[in-house]
């Protein structure tokens, strides 16, 4: 069994035990490029760690900390933002893309805590090119931590320690919880994500947002920026597209507004082995973002605030 794990003074008092084993595969692939108020106990062994790395990667563009929620079915990733104009992400891994998995809690099987994940990417990316790879929770003084270790082939150990900063009880954890924001209005398969990337930097260049077009009846996704003195877009067509009955009566196109560099922190999933990529939006609320992982393996959700044109408008007048 996995040593114990106290939480600090300031947390409610409790004890953990968590343990995973990842084993080789995607993970060496995709790393290369790019608490609650009572006693628990959990263990886990990983056989797909891929997933794991790249949404941690994915991750790392867009926030500096993240919280990782354990349970019995799911590893989960969650930011959510500081400000109102940023992406709010939600990631999650089965609980079956691992060898062993294994979670005990007096608190419905539960562990939630909050990491950098600057210093989770580093210790994953450690553990690049090994037979096997060993995560647990351990108490280094009176730091709790997540400890990975990295068997090599050669036999040699390589040990990380994750610092956690904080413990987060069920209670808290409701400030992370995805957002409810009802049915979509449109949604639409996503072009090859590496060429929008490209075409979004290219646009920074020009202008702060972007602008989005679902044209169900040509079946295209149109990415564009106008300002007084250029404009461009870029067609994607053969794109699968469906308006929600509402929307249908009022035509056969839909556009949303968002920041071009946030969008841009969202694309570099681009790296990741997605199998299928979904875009969908909530009118006058977000454009989402649906990332599947190869095999079901598990899935990032993207939240991109819309932006209002008129709030546009409003900031040159008064400038």
């Amino acid at each position: 069994s996995a040593p114990e794990l106290l939480l600090p003074e300031r947390c409610p008092r409790a004890t953990m035990r968590f343990r995973a084993r990842a084993e080789p595969g995607p993970l060496q692939t995709l790393v290369g490029r790019w608490s609650a108020a009572a006693t628990m106990a959990a263990a886990t062994a990983c056989a797909n760690p891929a997933a794991r790395a790249a949404i941690a990667q994915c991750l790392d563009k867009i926030s500096t900390e993240c919280v990782l929620n354990l349970t019995e079915k799911n590893f989960e990733f969650r930011k959510r933002p500081v400000a109102e104009c940023e992406v709010e992400v939600y990631a999650s891994l089965a609980s079956d893309v691992f060898a062993d998995y294994r979670i005990e809690s007096k608190a419905g099987n539960v562990i939630s805590l909050e990491v950098n994940l600057k210093n989770l990417l580093r210790a994953l990316r450690s553990a690049g090119e090994v037979d096997e790879t060993v995560i647990k929770l351990t108490r280094k003084g009176n730091m709790p931590c997540l400890t990975i270790i990295a068997d090599t082939p050669s036999g040699l150990n390589v040990t990380q320690d994750v610092p956690i900063l904080r413990l987060i009880t069920q209670e808290g954890m409701k400030d992370y919880a995805e957002p409810n924001l009802g049915r979509p209005c449109v949604t639409g398969s996503f072009p090859e994500p590496r060429h929008v990337r490209t075409v979004l930097e290219r646009m920074k260049q020009l202008d702060k947002y972007v602008t989005i077009e679902f044209n169900q009846r040509k079946g295209a996704l149109v990415f564009k920026v106008q300002t007084e003195v250029v404009s461009l877009r870029t067609f994607y067509t053969g794109i699968e597209i469906n308006f929600d009955g509402k929307l249908r009566r009022r035509g056969t196109k839909f556009s949303a507004m968002v920041n071009i560099g946030e969008l841009l922190s969202v694309m570099h999933f681009a790296n990741a082995n997605y199998e299928k990529v979904v875009v969908c939006c909530i009118e006058d609320s977000a454009l989402v973002i649906y990332v599947g992982f190869e095999e079901g393996s598990g899935a990032m959700t993207y939240y991109c605030p819309l932006i209002d044109p008129n709030d546009i408008e409003m900031d040159i007048c008064n400038a």
